[in-house]
């Protein structure tokens, strides 16, 4: 197949399944919503959201097995590309087994001191949280055989493996209809056997369709391909997110805070279309995404905000989310990206008063 067909084919198969997916989501969202009760679906959400928190760190990890299985598929070296895979599949089990260790410990924490949950539903939601890290943990290893599929260009078995995702999920909802245990506690199960099918799946399509993904691990190891991937990984996962402190927006001659970030963090562009005072500025991470509002989403202490309103002066430090999956979190509100501000306050010692002082001279 020519190049210009197969994009328009693989633009196809994946908008497709996009609508489908689409409508069948929300009818078992509503479904899932009515079965639960607003209650129970806002604490399965609640745990479901800690678990995505750390989404970011397998989105990295995606990035880079792609990048080496479609680079070495190019130059057509298959032992090569054996190595890639086995690699792939060994960093991303010792990847989920540590956010495995870092969750589960971390539940003893999150339950007892940050989770606001009714008491009666505590211990249900203790088990909802583990089917999530299990669902993480799966997640996570189906990485390899994602990044291999799509390195083929096989759109037709990613479009038809996310309708049959999607089509699971619809089978939940109507099972939890007529279901008379916990449904809590069923629907959190049932979510995560279907990650486990997926990726059963995914490991048996991958094995007899494409002979690099056959796991060797004791075959095909290499330390230094090891950790080239992970480094590269890391480097994609930091770039993801940016760190600006007070120390680097002092000495700036600025009015505003707006001011302040010009040039502060990567791929954070801030325009003035005009000069009068108050006029509008316009922020932009990563470029114009959509037509319409391209303004990412401002939280100032966990609260949305303007940056216009913030004196520079009483920012202690401001992180900016730029890609996709580390401000997943917020929902279709970041889809612009994310700025969070976190302002100064009080601390323990001795009084000091700071005054900034700027000195012109002509």
């Amino acid at each position: 197949m020519q190049a210009a067909n197969r994009v328009v084919m693989n633009t196809g198969l994946l908008y497709g399944k996009m609508l489908v997916t689409i409508f069948i989501s929300l009818y078992s969202t509503r479904l899932v919503l009515s079965a639960l009760g607003a209650r129970d679906y806002g604490i399965f959400n609640l745990i479901a959201g800690v678990i995505a928190m750390l989404s970011f760190l397998n989105m990295a990890m995606t990035l880079s097995t792609q990048r080496y299985m479609s680079y070495n598929l190019g130059g057509g070296d298959m032992e090569r590309l054996k190595k890639v895979f086995n690699a792939s599949i060994l960093l991303h089990l010792l990847l989920g087994l540590g956010l495995v260790l870092v969750f589960e410990v971390a539940g003893y924490f999150l339950f007892g001191h940050v989770l606001n949950i009714p008491p009666e539903r505590v211990p249900a939601a203790r088990v909802i949280y583990h089917f999530m890290v299990a669902s993480a943990f799966v997640t996570i290893i189906s990485v390899p055989y994602d990044a291999t599929i799509n390195a083929r260009e096989n759109m037709l078995v990613v479009a038809l493996t996310g309708i049959a995702e999607a089509l699971l999920k619809l089978a939940v909802a109507l099972t939890l209809q007529q279901a008379s245990a916990d449904r809590l506690i069923l629907f959190s199960g049932l979510t995560a056997a279907t990650a486990i099918g997926l990726l059963l799946f995914k490991r048996v399509y991958c094995s007899v369709k494409y002979p690099e993904s056959r796991i060797r691990l004791g075959r095909y190891k290499d330390k230094a391909l090891l950790g080239e991937m992970f480094s590269y990984g890391g480097w994609n996962m930091f770039g993801a997110v940016s760190v600006v402190t007070a120390k680097d927006l002092e000495g700036k001659p600025v009015t505003s805070a707006v001011q302040a970030l010009q040039g502060a963090a990567p791929n954070l562009i801030i325009q003035q279309n005009a000069t009068e005072p108050g006029a509008a500025i316009n922020i932009n991470v990563r470029g114009v995404s959509t037509v319409n509002n391209t303004s990412p989403l401002i939280l100032v202490d966990g609260v949305p905000g303007s940056l216009d309103l913030l004196n520079p002066n009483d920012i202690e430090s401001i992180s900016v989310l730029k890609d996709a999956a580390s401000s997943a979190i917020y929902g279709s509100r970041a889809a612009n990206g994310v700025v969070l501000i976190t302002t100064k306050r009080g601390k323990a010692g001795p009084q000091r008063i700071s005054q900034p002082l700027q000195l012109l001279l002509r």
